[in-house]
């Protein structure tokens, strides 16, 4: 599948974590060895698992769009027990569907884009304790996060910026910019470093200064 390995603290534990196309993988980052299995995998054969595991304590976040949707998993003695999860709901009620984009989290909630495709994705945020779906933004395309500064940034596919103020009660927009010369697939997170932001989309690299003159 796309998601990329990563190293995190489960509890007081660092725990290697791989959301491969069976499903979320844990083992042990010094040894090799497989430490437990959680399996999460649509039925259907073109389906993959893409979005990198969201790790909240002693809990992880895993979201897919093909049709089991999210699950969010308690660790505890290297055993994997489901919280909640959306495999049983219908897709209209379904928490988070996420192709490619790993949530946000910021406190009890979670950021993300949900939609298998362009025309269905959006942007919600949800509740990380139970899945329920605290707001939507919907026609957003599909679309890869960025938290800086009590805000998150979102690239769209297409090269459109969306900026917005963390809050759990309702979308609140700051800014929105098309940029001229992003064309899709824009699917790279967008990257802020020392007041400049790197965007990837099809066959380019760009770069935009956002430092303040002077």
């Amino acid at each position: 599948s796309y998601s990329s390995p990563t190293i995190a603290k489960l509890g007081d534990k660092s725990v290697g974590l791989y959301f491969a196309r069976g499903g979320l993988l844990g083992f042990d980052p010094e040894a090799g060895k497989e430490l437990f299995h959680f399996p999460w995998r649509a039925k259907i054969l073109e389906s993959v698992n893409a979005a990198n595991p969201l790790v909240v304590g002693d809990s992880v976040l895993i979201t897919e769009c093909y049709g089991h949707g999210a699950a969010f998993v308690k660790i505890a003695d290297n055993k994997p027990t489901e919280v909640w999860s959306d495999v049983a709901r219908e897709r209209f009620e379904q928490a988070l569907l996420g192709h490619w984009c790993t949530p946000v989290r910021d406190g009890k909630v979670a950021y993300g884009c949900s939609g298998r495709h362009t025309e269905e994705a959006e942007l919600r945020c949800i509740n990380l304790a139970d899945g329920e779906v605290l707001w939507r933004e919907k026609r957003t395309t599909r679309c890869t996060l960025l938290r800086i500064d009590g805000h998150i940034l979102s690239l769209g596919e297409y090269g459109e910026l969306r900026l917005f103020k963390l809050n759990p009660e309702k979308y609140e927009p700051v800014a929105k910019w098309e940029s001229p010369d992003l064309s899709n697939p824009a699917w790279a997170p967008p990257v802020v470093s020392r007041g400049r932001l790197y965007l990837r989309g099809k066959g380019k690299l760009v770069c935009y200064d956002f430092k303040k003159p002077g």
